[in-house]
């Protein structure tokens, strides 16, 4: 039997990363092509049995996988999602997905990343001043300004 995509995937999650990063010279750009690998493996299998489900899904990515345990991990601003993942009914449609597509009964572990399962947070934005917008608007409709003279 061939080697679980699951199991394969988390397995070479670092090195997936490394080739991603290296083609993509950006960690957000390499973190978002493992989370599409996730996408497109686990949660459809989820999806064939309760939407809802994979949609609280969507929030997270797995983290590893040691011993037959799968680590799903949620950023923080999604630890609602990880709880509602943790209750009984979801965490075994999601254990049921795996089964499906791994041949293989993995226990699941849920958890809310340190950093948010991110890198750094982000800075918070502060708002465009008067300049800024009339440059944006410029660049935007190929516009310039008119003097009240003309």
């Amino acid at each position: 039997m061939p080697e679980p995509a699951t199991e394969t995937f988390a397995a070479h999650r670092s090195l997936l990363f490394t080739v991603a990063y290296e083609m993509l010279g950006s960690a957000a750009d390499a973190e978002d092509v493992l989370q599409e690998a996730w996408l497109r493996t686990i949660l459809p299998a989820v999806e064939e049995k309760s939407i809802p489900t994979a949609s609280v899904l969507r929030e997270a990515h797995p983290k590893g996988l040691a011993n037959d345990t799968l680590t799903v991990e949620f950023p923080r601003e999604a630890s609602f999602h990880r709880q509602l993942a943790e209750e009984p009914k979801n965490a075994t449609l999601l254990e049921e997905a795996l089964y499906e597509i791994t041949g293989r009964h993995l226990s699941l572990t849920f958890e809310v990343g340190e950093n948010g399962g991110e890198g750094e947070e982000p800075a918070p934005e502060r708002p465009a001043s008067e300049e800024e917008i009339i440059e944006l608007m410029k660049g935007t409709f190929d516009a310039h300004e008119v003097s009240d003279g003309q």
